[in-house]
């Protein structure tokens, strides 16, 4: 079993902002991050491999104490391997991103997520096959989010909404791979 974990802290005299609509960058003024991290990895048997990684973000303005748009407070990543036979693995992927603020009071949320990934592989001497199955209970989610000011032909004024990529539905993929 190997077990880590640590505190870190970071400021910076310069928030820098990408501004989408605009092509630029814009300095949001400084801020003031702190956060932990750790992490396992367990292997209790030959045929068995736990991992699993989990972040706690604290970051806000050193200015007058708003929050960081966009920024995760807490992330988990988890997986369990099993060596079905010396050739044939099956892994499990987990992965948490938590709702997170959209802009510096917090009024608007981007929504975090929870997804389940499968991956079977059988490991020859020269190739692999590996069946991915991604997203496997099929949740629903938003990828990358923003919050945007954004006005349709007919509207009076612009509405700010939070503006979205929906994630991949439920998907496979089959791989090979020639070693050499």
């Amino acid at each position: 079993m190997v077990l880590s974990a640590n505190y870190w802290f970071m400021r910076s005299d310069q928030e820098l902002v990408y501004v989408g609509d605009a092509g630029i960058v814009e300095d949001n003024g400084r801020s003031i991050r702190h956060g932990f991290d750790a992490g396992i990895s367990w292997q209790p048997t030959s045929k068995l491999l736990f991992q699993a990684n989990a972040t706690y973000t604290h970051a806000r303005s050193e200015d007058d104490g708003t929050y960081i748009p966009l920024e995760a407070p807490f992330t988990l990543a988890a997986s369990a391997r099993y060596k079905i036979t010396n050739r044939l693995h099956a892994t499990w992927f987990f992965q948490h991103l938590a709702d997170r603020p959209a802009d510096e009071l917090w009024e608007h949320t981007a929504e975090g997520y929870v997804l389940n990934h499968l991956n079977i592989s059988y490991n020859h001497e020269r190739w692999i096959l590996a069946v991915q199955v991604n997203n496997i209970f099929n949740v629903a989610w938003n990828e990358t989010q923003f919050l945007t000011e954004s006005q349709l032909r007919g509207e009076s004024t612009s509405v700010e909404e939070i503006h979205y990529t929906p994630g991949a539905p439920i998907n496979a993929k089959i791989s090979f791979s020639y070693l050499f």
